[in-house]
């Protein structure tokens, strides 16, 4: 018995979106056969093992080879350069800031100095130096003069460099032009770049501050329970480093990916890339700091500021490529979406009416 016709229907929202209707004719009589996809197998037959189940195909060749292609098309080295050199602006422009306002406010200088204390490798004598010598040299205006200038250019060139990765971040995969950034963006870009200087200043607390009086004393003594009393401490500090940021990079990629409600792509893997690029990077820079007592305090200077530049641009580098990363994923691999996605026996087709063929009178 051969069909009389056959219909073929798409429906996009299933993993397999052809389906068959074979249309028969028999005795005056018609009825429909459905013809399963090619290939297909029942939900309980179809098994993934535990490596899969957990990062699914983030290790795709194709789509790092994408984002390798991207990233050179795009010139990611320059934009994390120029991310890298405002950053390192900031960094100067709020020491400024700060030896403004402690020159003008003793309790300001007393609670700056008490924080920069609990700070590994900083010597405060010489900062309380220089705050003083700002103050008996500088007149109170031309003081107040550096600290509004310094601190409208921090803020500025800050929330310049927060929407320009903002910006960058959109225009991947995007499928059209963008618009215009309306008021509602500007104001989500500034509590943006507060939201995230602040979680950088605690997780580098985490990282480089040291710990209290009373943890280090009891602690110091060499035998085999301080040692694994060290190993804890030390594991929770970098423990709450790493949420802090992966934390701040999570928040980033939300408020900057350029994707409707349905696209959404996954966040976790660029987030826990750009997060271990920080650690690696802030380990090495917390390692120099742990052994420059050792050597020339020139050699140390310069070592510092170009293991911080580099650092620095290397952090800015991994923000955008894991940015990328996750962007491109959602679409060569639509399953690794953050929406739940088809998954099991397919659902039927839409609703086909059932039509019957009238013989001609005159046949």
């Amino acid at each position: 018995m051969q069909p009389l016709c056959r219909v073929f229907l798409l429906d996009l929202d299933s993993p397999y979106p052809l389906y068959r209707r074979d249309v028969f004719m028999y005795q005056g009589r018609h009825f429909k056969v459905v013809t399963p996809p090619p290939g297909y197998q029942a939900s309980s037959t179809r098994t993934q093992s535990f490596f899969q189940q957990m990062i699914g195909s983030y290790f795709s060749l194709s789509v790092w080879k994408r984002v390798s292609q991207y990233s050179i098309q795009h010139q990611y080295w320059m934009r994390g350069a120029a991310i890298a050199y405002g950053t390192a602006g900031c960094l100067l422009l709020s020491f400024f800031a700060l030896l403004a306002g402690a020159s003008l406010s003793p309790p300001v200088e007393t609670a700056l100095l008490a924080a920069l204390a609990r700070w590994d490798l900083i010597n405060t004598e010489s900062i309380g130096n220089l705050i003083t010598q700002t103050t008996a040299g500088w007149e109170a205006s031309h003081r107040w003069a550096l600290l509004v200038a310094s601190t409208i250019l921090v803020s500025s060139l800050w929330l310049k460099l927060v929407g320009t990765a903002q910006r960058i971040l959109s225009r991947i995969g995007a499928r059209e032009a963008l618009s215009p950034i309306s008021i509602r963006q500007r104001l989500t870009t500034a509590l943006l770049a507060l939201v995230s200087a602040l979680l950088l200043l605690l997780a580098y607390s985490f990282v480089f501050a040291s710990l209290p009086s009373g943890i280090s004393e009891a602690i110091a003594e060499t035998n085999v329970w301080n040692v694994g009393k060290r190993l804890i401490i030390q594991g929770l500090r970098w423990s709450l480093a790493f949420s802090t940021v992966s934390l701040m990079v999570g928040l980033f990629y939300r408020a900057s990916l350029n994707f409707s409600v349905r696209e959404q792509p996954p966040l976790l893997p660029g987030t826990v890339m750009a997060t271990a690029l920080w650690t690696v990077v802030s380990v090495l820079l917390k390692m120099h700091l742990n052994a420059i007592s050792n050597h020339h305090w020139l050699y140390g200077v310069c070592s510092t500021l170009a293991l911080l530049m580099l650092g620095i641009y290397l952090n800015a580098i991994g923000l955008l490529i894991g940015g990328c990363f996750n962007t491109l994923l959602s679409y060569y691999l639509p399953q690794a979406r953050s929406q739940p996605h088809y998954w099991g026996t397919p659902s039927p087709p839409p609703s086909f009416e059932s039509f019957t063929i009238q013989r001609r009178k005159d046949q």
